[in-house]
């Protein structure tokens, strides 16, 4: 009697609800045959087993989704933040670091992921120290720490060509 099945041209139907684990439907599994369906018992027991298999990858994919979004949303409200924010683990060791903006903050920053609170913040200050040095030699046109150590011709090949990367 119902118009999509004979349109279908299926002869036999079954169904059985796809159940999450807290018990609320998540869909539908559906057979339809062209024939009769001649063992019902067996093809039930079959479309059950195959119902919870499927119920079950729906709820996780449903789980990331959400998780994904949650994500999404927990990043686009700390960037939004004008502060400094540093998240540690029990032992005091920096898991995660966000400052407002590009820049040395944020560079020395990313060198904390980690490191430990124990060492009482003298990470920070060598990070500073380098920073210092590296601003000083800059800012006097004096080449990088260890640029001795590529000698070009005798650390460094050089061909002639152009630049394919440049970082």
């Amino acid at each position: 009697n119902d118009r999509l099945l004979a349109e279908l041209g299926a002869e036999s139907y079954l169904g059985l609800p796809l159940l999450g684990r807290t018990g609320n439907p998540v869909g539908i599994l559906v057979v339809l045959h062209d024939r009769p369906i001649e063992h019902t018992g067996a093809a039930a027991s079959i479309l059950t087993i195959f119902a919870d298999r499927v119920a079950a990858e729906l709820e996780r994919k449903g789980a990331e989704e959400a998780l994904r979004q949650s994500e999404a949303t927990q990043r686009m409200l700390i960037g939004a933040l004008p502060d400094l924010i540093v998240r540690l683990g029990r032992d005091g060791t920096y898991l995660d670091v966000h400052t407002p903006a590009q820049g040395p903050l944020d560079t020395a920053a990313r060198g904390w992921i980690g490191k430990t609170v124990r060492d009482g913040g003298m990470n920070l200050v060598r990070g500073w120290q380098n920073w210092l040095e590296d601003w000083e030699r800059q800012t006097g046109g004096h080449k990088p720490v260890g640029a001795e150590n590529f000698v070009v011709g005798r650390d460094v090949a050089v061909t002639p060509g152009k630049v394919v990367f440049r970082n």
